[in-house]
């Protein structure tokens, strides 16, 4: 049975206290009707976090996934999980669109994004496929990834 509480408390409990995480907050389904194996996962951390750090996070993210139950290797990735916002730019864009019904604002793109995404299981498996074939190439991949998102 699925323990979207469990899920965030725990998620929080590992990783509030990793250097730079300022604030995370919840949005979406997440925070209101998340309906297992369908929707995704809308989560943003504040803070200047190193790119180690995030992909710590993310691997957090992976395995509390299949601890508690929620599916998401079945739902699809629509946008990087978790959003970091650790930089002037970011904080800005958050700034023009969260507050004003932003994340709202694209719908009939998500609509059919959510169609045509990659679940986050296939997006883990190439992650994971990748990781084996070229070790060194996929670190640096991901690093410049969670710099650069």
């Amino acid at each position: 049975m699925p323990s979207v509480e469990s899920f965030k408390e725990e998620l929080e409990r590992k990783v509030k206290p990793i250097k730079g995480v300022e604030r995370i907050e919840w949005f979406g389904s997440i925070a209101d009707e998340f309906k297992v194996g369908s929707s995704d996962l809308d989560l943003i951390i504040w803070g200047d976090i190193s790119a180690e750090d995030k992909e710590k996070i993310s691997g957090i993210i992976r395995e509390l996934n299949y601890k508690h139950n929620l599916g998401l290797e079945e739902a699809p990735y629509q946008h990087p999980t978790p959003f970091f916002i650790d930089n002037a730019a970011k904080r800005l864009l958050y700034d023009l669109l969260v507050p004003k019904g932003g994340v709202r604002a694209f719908e009939g793109v998500r609509r059919i994004w959510k169609h045509h995404a990659p679940t986050y299981g296939q997006v883990w498996a190439l992650e994971k496929k990748a990781e084996e074939k070229a070790p060194t190439l996929t670190k640096v991949v991901r690093r410049l990834y969670h710099e650069l998102l």
